[in-house]
């Protein structure tokens, strides 16, 4: 027997609910990484499309026009506590990433902050989060 329809299931519970990956396989924990694979390859295609066809709405009127001009609105670098933000390193449907450098740690980091911040969906978090546990478990 395969274990796609409870896949599609858990899947469905994700968008549904605004968990991860993690907190709907608590009961399959067999499934996680074909849930997470799954998870993470819609939040990509979920982003590609956002930035091909931008929604508009009250955090971004003009759609991709907001992708363009990254910064904030008086065209400086946001400032995020415990960060020393340097430039921006790129955007896409989701979010911006900035090169920034870690005080406490010294040392230079990627930062990721969504377009929406905290007007975001349920799902956009947990795209976001999903994609943070993908690249927490990277070893480099």
């Amino acid at each position: 027997m395969t274990d796609e329809p409870r896949i599609q299931q858990l899947i469905e519970q994700i968008m549904d609910s605004g968990h991860t990956p993690e907190q709907a396989c608590a009961g399959y924990p067999q499934l996680l990484p074909a849930v997470r694979d799954r998870w993470q390859r819609m939040c990509e295609v979920e982003a590609q499309l956002e930035m091909l066809f931008p929604t508009p709405g009250p955090s971004n009127p003009r759609g991709n026009a907001a992708l363009k001009r990254p910064l904030g609105a008086s065209g400086e670098l946001p400032q995020i506590p415990g960060y020393e933000v340097q430039s921006v390193l790129g955007s896409g449907g989701m979010g911006v990433v900035y090169k920034a450098r870690h005080l406490k740690l010294k040392r230079t980091v990627a930062v990721k902050m969504m377009l929406r911040g905290a007007g975001a969906a349920p799902r956009e978090l947990a795209c976001l989060m999903s994609e943070a546990a993908s690249v927490a478990g990277l070893r480099h």
